[in-house]
């Protein structure tokens, strides 16, 4: 679908990653607020949020750091996508893309998730794939990839938005839900690994005394929400929408590109001795 990309909406929120759209061109599409789309323009892509509709012609709107993004002008012509993640995983890495990977199992008794991989939350992804491979749990294992040096500012959608109309991976996660546990790997900019989400105190300090023994002892563990820069409690995050044992790991980057492996090998502990 090609749009023309209108001018600022000041309607928008303060946030580059928030767009509105034509209300015919949703209503065709099947698209709603609330749901995330996909904007190429030129060579560049990015993934905003619909925050809204409007009715006066058929445009996307962004607001300017929005359109920085995919170094786009107003009367620019953009593709939009309301499935975010590319088919083919070797392509987006290529191009700078994003894609996704499912892993199913028939009977699952945990999802693992990393909706934040690639270069989005560097190592994340690998981290989900090594639990997903190693622990005798049955996993449906869910790994969102955003490949470019911008992939942060470009790919990063917040776990409370993420729609599952939007990515097929996550709606087969959902269709699937309630799981007992679930598990989402995220990295943070702070000096201690915060193991949140809705899940069980009891539950967060029995994974977390895991992880406590299996990375250095210089990194404290800290499972108390008060605590936390991000605590994962909201019910709208998606890890607490697929288990109400929700559990949201936010790790150091030292954590995610130097000790991915003793997380992976703390995580399978854990749940191969609780499930």
């Amino acid at each position: 679908m090609r749009l023309t990309i209108g001018d600022d909406d000041p309607r928008l929120p303060d946030n580059r990653s928030y767009c509105r759209v034509l209300r015919g061109v949703a209503d065709r599409q099947g698209l709603a607020v609330g749901q995330q789309l996909k904007l190429r323009s030129g060579s560049e892509s990015a993934v905003y949020t619909i925050d809204g509709l409007h009715d006066t012609e058929e445009t996307v709107r962004l607001n300017r750091d929005g359109r920085t993004l995919v170094s786009a002008t107003p009367g620019d012509t953009a593709v939009v996508d309301g499935t975010v993640p590319a088919a083919d995983y070797r392509d987006a890495w290529e191009q700078g893309d994003i894609t996704e990977t499912i892993w199913r199992d028939p009977s699952p008794k945990a999802a693992v998730l990393a909706p934040h991989g690639g270069d989005i939350e560097y190592g994340t992804d690998d981290t989900a794939s090594r639990i997903h491979k190693r622990s005798d749990v049955p996993t449906h294992t869910w790994m969102v990839h955003g490949w470019n040096p911008d992939a942060y500012q470009r790919y990063h959608i917040s776990s409370n938005r993420l729609s599952p109309h939007s990515y097929p991976g996550l709606r087969g996660l959902v269709d699937r839900a309630p799981f007992p546990v679930a598990v989402s790997l995220h990295i943070h900019i702070a000096d201690y690994v915060a193991v949140g989400g809705g899940a069980d105190r009891d539950v967060r300090v029995s994974l977390g005394d895991r992880i406590d023994q299996c990375l250095p002892d210089t990194r404290d563990v800290v499972v108390d929400h008060d605590r936390m820069k991000y605590a994962g409690t909201e019910d709208s995050n998606v890890v607490n929408r697929l288990s109400p044992q929700g559990i949201q790991i936010e790790l150091t980057p030292e954590d995610t590109y130097v000790h991915r492996e003793a997380v992976a090998k703390a995580v399978v502990e854990w749940l191969d001795r609780n499930l």
